[in-house]
């Protein structure tokens, strides 16, 4: 009975030792118990359970089982030798013995753990860009679609407050459909929370001037109609009349105090000032004629009017009251009274003026003579995007009168009725910023969301009833994932602040780059390095949301493909899963160092292709994606043996650096032949991050001494790049390399393919690659271009 029992306790340590090298950790601990409890005599079986809790992460488990084997040893002297060879303890004790003095040193250096946080959040999270060009669109190119869906409104209808964040918000014609929609359906006392975010102040600027014009509509009835009208010039029209730039300058006033800088530049002027005649020159030059035809062509005379003046005239209704000189003038040009049409030219370009708040005024001082200004879309387009097949248009006459405005108008108007509506129950917060520093800030606590410390609240609402949210039901990101990461970015930043349930999720679109990609599994290839639906829930707790409704697309975007319209992915849950569930540490190690290698040596970019695939991503990103590594369940030391590696600059894996410029199912899933990589040029840079990132990593980094930099020898500097062309605008991304010439003579070309330690790399310059990369303080002669800031002591010990 005895021998049966042994013998049975060798088989499934036998057999879990194969399960323990095919990293099925889960199964070979059932074993390894059984083991233990057949034979519980033998401290073998305790030390492969010793062992292998280690390796899944459960480090109280594995201390347990590792003292009860040695008390064994005491006991039976002759086993020692063997389980201590299980055990193993020597080198990474060692490790973990230096790593402990490098944790105590460090700590002196971060007595206060929030003033580390806010350093760290200030680092760049992408490649800096050098290019100097246009930044600044003040219409949109998607259609006016509302957040506010049947599945959202059923998930929340619980909810206090619903949330909802518009990043990229431009316009603002998502924000407004919203308002309209849920002023429409909700009736309760749910109230809403709607922060509205770009990075360019002139945008909030934007926003704030039509919020306060609606505001202005509700309140003065009798000149309801012409603030509205107004407010449409200023919305779309290159040029207004006098009505329309008298109303503009009132509200330019009452809110200089909130954003006194794009404010003030629209109040006064642009830099350079440009005359109606040059505006009507440069639409003709840059707009496609063809746009004009496709939206509303039943309008006649208002397309008669654009054509032939580049204006939108006034709806007749309203003409002779607000414009009457030109309503005598459009009267005779009715009547084909001969010189019409040039005195029109004269009154248009001696009264009307040009709306300002549609121009980059920071760009108009560096715009090159020779290009033209920016005037955004032809008005006939905007109307079309944002008239919903809800709002029936009142007009009739098409034909033979000026009525095109009026839907715009009409469109304004219900906005404005929907804010009046939800009046004690709404707020709008406006911000100037960045999208991901926003969304961190927001998980870690550290956004100043005060909403006296906002661009602007709406006048409607009440901070002391409306909460600031810390998580968002749905999260609008336009498109701007085309410029910073894709859908990599979106699940690090947006996914933690996400609420679960039916309708939540983040939202975004690909207007960039629409035709690189086939589907939405191939466009997470190549940002996530990761196409499988399951694998994405599992590792960043997100699934692609159903759709209400196919998303309506631009007539112009027809042919864009599905990637065009609007994709929502939910979040699925917060918390660790079983270790089973995820990737044994071979895959994960692969995939990981994936994307450091895609980080460092991304895959050339067509120069002059308008529609590149950007890659953006500095190293902050993959301390990033260890934190989430980490979260979602995978052992610390996988992850931070696999960091130690990629500081001491060598790892052995079996991925590889992109090899074509935009990666497919099969690229991402690609695995190569084992081999060991020379990473050194990048060891300092990744190796100085993990020590910056140390004190709040969620996992024990485990180096042995003087892999990682102390802390008082980071230094932060800055260093002067000259402005480049904006021809260069298609290559939006550097790095800076430093290459001695005295020594290794002409830098080449491509200095990936010398970077490059793989099958396809310069394998004879390997030699002295690897011995010679190391931390440099740089020559006498390059401190000159360089600035010292502060020291990383004096970042993180500050209050």
């Amino acid at each position: 009975m005895e021998n049966q029992r042994i013998q049975e306790a060798v088989k499934a340590r036998e057999r879990g030792n194969e399960l323990y090298k095919e990293g099925h950790l889960s199964q070979a601990i059932k074993l390894y118990t059984l083991a233990a409890d057949l034979t519980p005599d033998d401290p073998t079986p305790l030390s492969n359970l010793s062992a292998a809790s280690l390796e899944a992460g459960d480090y109280p488990g594995c201390v347990e089982y590792t003292v009860k084997a040695m008390s064994m040893l005491k006991e039976d002297p002759g086993n020692a030798e063997k389980t201590l060879a299980n055990i193993n303890p020597g080198k990474q004790l060692e490790s973990l013995r230096g790593s402990l003095t490098a944790s105590r040193e460090f700590a002196t250096f971060s007595p206060h753990p929030r003033s580390l946080r806010e350093s760290l959040l200030q680092l760049p999270r992408t490649r800096q860009g050098i290019q100097d060009g246009l930044e600044f669109f003040a219409c949109g190119n998607d259609k006016a679609e509302s957040l506010y869906t049947a599945a959202l409104a059923q998930s929340s209808a619980k909810d206090p407050v619903l949330s909802l964040m518009f990043c990229g918000a431009g316009d603002a014609r998502n924000l407004f459909r919203t308002l309209a929609e849920y002023a429409s359906a909700s009736s309760g006392t749910q109230k809403l929370h709607v922060t509205m975010l770009d990075h360019n102040s002139a945008i909030a600027a934007r926003g704030l001037i039509f919020l306060s014009l609606m505001h202005e509509s509700v309140i003065d009835v009798a000149s309801n109609d012409t603030i509205l009208l107004s407010l449409c010039y200023i919305y779309f029209t290159q040029i207004m009349p006098p009505f329309a730039w008298e109303n503009l300058q009132k509200t330019l006033s009452k809110l200089m105090d909130s954003v006194v800088g794009s404010l003030k530049s629209w109040q006064h002027g642009l830099p350079t000032t440009y005359e109606p005649s040059q505006v009507r020159d440069a639409i003709a030059q840059e707009i496609s004629e063809q746009y004009p035809t496709r939206y509303y062509r039943e309008y006649v005379k208002d397309h008669e009017a654009f054509d032939k003046f580049r204006v939108m005239f006034p709806p007749t209704n309203v003409l002779p009251t607000l414009e009457p000189d030109l309503s005598s003038l459009a009267a005779d040009l009715q009547n084909d009274i001969r010189g019409t049409q040039k005195r029109i030219f004269n009154h248009l370009n001696t009264h009307w003026k040009v709306n300002a708040t549609l121009i980059d005024v920071e760009w108009e001082s560096r715009r090159p003579p020779n290009e033209l200004p920016y005037f955004g879309q032809v008005p006939f387009e905007i109307i079309q995007y944002l008239k919903p097949r809800s709002f029936a248009a009142n007009t009739s006459d098409k034909g033979h009168t000026y009525c095109i405005m009026s839907l715009a108008v009409e469109f304004f108007e219900k906005v404005s009725l929907s804010i009046l509506k939800l009046k004690g129950r709404l707020m709008i917060g406006i911000y100037a910023g960045d999208m991901m520093d926003m969304l961190e800030r927001l998980r870690y606590g550290h956004a100043a969301l005060d909403p006296q410390d906002a661009v602007a609240e709406a006048r409607e609402s009440s901070s002391a009833t409306v909460g600031w949210p810390q998580k968002y039901h749905v999260i609008h990101t336009s498109n701007i994932p085309d410029y910073i990461g894709g859908s990599l970015t979106s699940f690090l930043y947006a996914g933690p602040v996400l609420m679960e349930g039916s309708g939540t999720g983040v939202t975004s679109c690909v207007l960039r780059n629409p035709l690189q990609w086939r589907t939405v599994d191939h466009f997470n290839a190549e940002y996530l390095i990761m196409h499988d639906r399951e694998g994405i829930r599992k590792h960043f707790l997100m699934k692609l949301g159903e759709r209400d409704q196919p998303s309506e697309m631009p007539f112009k975007m027809l042919d864009f493909g599905d990637m065009a319209s609007y994709h929502r992915w939910e979040k699925c849950r917060d918390g660790a899963l079983p270790l089973e569930q995820l990737m044994p540490q071979p895959s994960l190690s692969r995939w990981l160092c994936s994307h450091f290698l895609k980080i460092c040596l991304p895959f050339p970019r067509p120069k002059w292709e308008m529609a590149s695939v950007y890659a953006p991503h500095n190293m902050t990103v993959f301390l990033r994606l260890l934190v989430q590594m980490a979260e979602v369940g995978y052992p610390g030391h996988w992850l931070s043996s696999l960091l130690t590696s990629l500081c001491s600059g060598s790892i052995t894996t079996t991925a590889r650096a992109p090899r074509r410029y935009v990666l497919d199912h099969a690229a991402a899933d690609a695995k190569y032949p084992s081999r060991t990589m020379n990473v050194k040029p990048w060891a300092p840079e990744v190796s100085t991050l993990a020590t910056m990132w140390r004190g709040v990593l969620p996992f024990a980094v485990v180096a042995p001494r003087g892999i990682l930099p102390s802390p008082e020898t980071i230094v932060e500097y800055s260093i002067y790049i000259p402005p480049c062309p904006a021809s260069e605008v298609t290559v939006p991304h550097f790095a800076l390399a430093f290459w001695d010439e005295r020594k290794w003579g002409k830098a080449p070309k491509c200095l990936r393919l010398i970077l490059l330690d793989d099958e396809t790399g310069h394998v004879q310059v390997c030699i002295w690659r690897v011995d010679t990369w190391m931390r440099l303080t740089p020559s006498r002669s390059m401190l000159n271009a360089f600035r010292r800031l502060r020291t990383w002591k004096e970042c993180v010990t500050s209050n």
